[in-house]
């Protein structure tokens, strides 16, 4: 039995949602995104398919698509207060350990350089042989 076009994409956002729900991931993006090209205009289909986009680790890609959804429904709160924020706080966190991670690396590249170069490892710092660290000063 073939659905009319007004009635499909209802049913294949809903069943993106209930796929989401069983952890169904990428078959529930794949499913929202046919519910988004049956229906560009229907914004509860970029809704679930953004909610899907970060449950797979596209948190530009689910910005993007809730952004789509708030400008066909820019007074829907929900998208604003949720779904955006939501992403967009998700997105920071993950610049930020980023950051850490980046600056890790470069104080632990930098030491190693240091040693390499000669400099020697600090004189606080010395190995006893028991893995310990021991101030010999």
């Amino acid at each position: 039995m073939e659905l009319k076009n007004d009635t499909r994409y209802k049913l294949l956002e809903m069943k993106a949602q209930a796929l989401l729900q069983v952890n169904e991931l990428y078959p529930a993006v794949i499913t929202a995104e046919k519910a988004v090209h049956d229906c560009p205009t229907w914004w509860p289909s970029y809704q679930t398919l953004g909610r899907a986009q970060i449950n797979i680790g596209e948190i530009e890609l689910a910005i993007q698509t809730f952004s789509k959804a708030i400008h066909i429904q820019p007074d829907c709160n929900e998208l604003w207060a949720d779904d955006l924020h939501w992403a967009q706080g998700i997105m920071k966190e993950m610049k930020a350990r980023t950051e850490n991670q980046l600056t890790d690396a470069q104080l632990n590249f930098k030491l190693r350089e240091t040693v390499r170069l000669g400099g020697g490892i600090p004189e606080t710092s010395h190995d006893a042989g028991d893995g310990l660290l021991h101030d010999y000063t």
